[in-house]
């Protein structure tokens, strides 16, 4: 089909609800069999360029774009649904569709060599400059370590770009800007530059870099490297629009580097970002910066007028609550100012032990962290209140080693959940946080192991399905080698999953390569006998080797001696115990899938 396009049904079984009378009773029934038989979800599948542009055939180790569309055919399509997928390597010893993914649904996990396409990657930096990409859902030893990587500089910044599924570095020695995504080698985004910096994410993939000598960098693949001279010296990105601080102004950006607000600030320490929803009206957007000891904003939709509230001390940094409501100002001393935008004052001042050096966003609440690495806290929105004490959930991360540098980012939203990770560098461990931390005063539940160095930088990378429309699903992949791959996915409701092939040019293997093929022949009196046969069907004769037999239901297990006669089939006949059971071969450096019997 034009443009990757491919269209499955997935069928759920429907009861059909019979009505009682006599007149038009066979018409009735027809029509509900029919509906109970008709598929309540339509899905289109499109591999694409990562920009989206249609591709004809995946390449090896390059990102491509799988998007899925479901369409609720009887009604509405839930807002409930979130499809999961992964890629699998294909073989004729595949369970059914439908069966994989219950399995996964039911393990979290795919088959061997399978691409995950679900949950979340962590990019962690260190502290001797080595990247490491882990996935928090496998932490047994090392397993949960995805690809490494050591540079022969320390890197300056480090984001996640989820739209083109990598983790993007900045190199001020080196003047370059490079990526590294899961199953690739580095690649060099742009080269020749002046001592890159701080990074934002670029809504449309990508980076919005700080160069050394001010400049305003677009880093962005397939596009021409764009470079505003506008003196910028720090960045800020929300949605599809960036604030950024120059030597004498402030600026409001769109993604094409169009400038939609500019404000003299002579004195701006720091900014940050309010942005309402990515190509819609700007009525949400705001652009609010620091200087001298209060707060300036400017509402997109009053870009004339600055509201100035004081603040009746001086902060290093800022930060606004994604719904707008608060900015919290702090740094440069251990008092934080929680100011009400709405009321346009401060409603409350928070002390600290230490200097409070991070602050990310929860849905509701704001996760707060400290220069000494010690201590974090959970701030709820919702128990703010003028005037009176704050209520903060506070949590002990057991520093007991030098305090983490300035450049260090340790807060990872955990997005789609509504979780935030906290990251001890002295422990090497990430741990979980969420809003009810706020209120409820337990210690997080659930941690994850960082290896590779002392943490410096943490990120987390977004590769499952992500909603861009409605019903519209989208994630970017990669496949390690040319073979025949399939795409699963699963509404996670009943039994509404498919699988289609993936696109690729794949190296003809000779039948003879491939693995051979255990069968079962009726049991007799004197026992079961098994039929192995090659890749390419034809019986493996005169065969010595192992069958290595398991019980799936109970904990007995079996190594016996084989032979085969001239038709393939082992002599003498086996003796075993009720299945479900297992049975590998092991036959003169011969392959064999392994063979289940039900």
């Amino acid at each position: 089909m034009p443009g990757g396009w491919l269209t499955t049904r997935s069928l759920l079984v429907a009861v059909a609800i019979c009505c009682g009378g006599t007149a038009g009773a066979q018409d009735r029934q027809s029509q509900q069999n029919d509906q109970a038989r008709r598929a309540p979800l339509e899905a289109h599948l499109r591999f694409a360029a990562p920009d989206g542009s249609p591709i004809a055939k995946v390449t090896p180790g390059q990102p491509f774009r799988v998007e899925v569309t479901l369409q609720s055919l009887t009604g509405a399509l839930s807002r409930e649904i979130a499809p999961m997928a992964w890629i699998r390597p294909a073989a004729l010893s595949d369970l059914p569709c439908t069966e994989t993914a219950a399995a996964y649904r039911a393990t979290g996990t795919g088959s061997a060599g399978s691409v995950d396409l679900n949950g979340l990657l962590i990019g962690m930096l260190s502290e001797d400059a080595s990247l490491t990409i882990l996935d928090p859902e496998r932490s047994i030893g090392t397993a949960n370590l995805i690809a490494a990587h050591r540079f022969d500089e320390r890197p300056a910044a480090m984001i996640a770009d989820d739209v083109a599924g990598r983790f993007i570095l900045s190199l001020p020695d080196a003047g370059q800007v490079v990526a590294l995504a899961p199953m690739s080698e580095i690649a060099v985004l742009a080269d020749g530059l002046y001592q890159p910096a701080q990074m934002v994410p670029h809504p449309e993939g990508g980076a919005w870099v700080v160069d050394g000598g001010g400049d305003l960098l677009a880093v962005r693949d397939n596009a021409p490297l764009l470079r505003l001279p506008i003196g910028a010296r720090r960045i800020a990105g929300a949605g599809d629009r960036l604030a950024v601080l120059a030597a004498d102004q402030v600026a409001l950006l769109g993604p094409s580097g169009n400038v939609l607000i500019r404000h003299e600030a002579a004195d701006a320490r720091a900014i940050a970002l309010l942005a309402s929803d990515p190509g819609g009206p700007d009525h949400g957007t705001a652009l609010a910066w620091l200087s001298g000891a209060g707060l300036s904003i400017i509402w997109a939709d009053a870009p004339d007028k600055a509201i100035h509230i004081p603040l009746g001390r001086q902060h290093a940094d800022l930060a606004i609550s994604p719904e707008g409501r608060y900015a919290f100002a702090y740094g440069d001393g251990v008092e934080m100012s929680v100011i009400d935008l709405s009321l346009g004052r401060v409603v409350q001042v928070v002390g600290s032990a230490s200097v409070i050096a991070e602050i990310g966003f929860l849905e509701g609440a704001a996760v707060l962290r400290t220069a000494d690495g010690a201590l974090s806290g959970v701030m709820d929105l919702r128990m703010i209140k003028p005037g009176e004490e704050a209520v903060i959930g506070h949590f002990a991360l057991g520093n007991d080693g030098p305090a983490p540098g300035q450049d260090t980012a340790l807060l990872a939203p955990l997005q789609p959940e509504d979780q935030m990770l906290v990251v001890s560098a002295a422990r090497y461990t990430g741990f979980v946080l969420n809003l009810g931390h706020g209120t409820s005063g337990k210690p997080p539940m659930e941690s994850i192991p960082l290896r590779g160095g002392t943490p410096r930088i943490v990120r987390a990378l977004d590769r499952g399905l992500r909603e861009e429309t409605t019903g519209r699903f989208a994630t970017i992949a990669r496949v390690p080698m040319a073979a025949r791959y399939e795409l699963v996915v699963s509404a996670g409701i009943g039994q509404a999953s498919f699988c289609a092939p993936v696109p690729m040019d794949v190296p003809v293997t000779p039948p003879e390569a491939l693995p051979g093929r255990v069968a079962a022949v009726e049991a007799d009196a004197s026992g079961l006998r098994l039929r192995l046969t090659d890749g390419a069907g034809r019986p493996v004769a005169e065969a010595r080797g192992h069958l290595l037999i398991t019980s799936l239901s109970g904990n007995w297990r079996n190594r016996v001696t084989f032979k085969t006669d001239g038709d393939g089939f082992t002599v003498p006949a086996l003796k075993l115990p009720t299945p479900p059971l297992a049975i590998i071969v092991e036959s003169d450096g011969r392959n064999f899938d392994p063979f289940v019997m039900e």
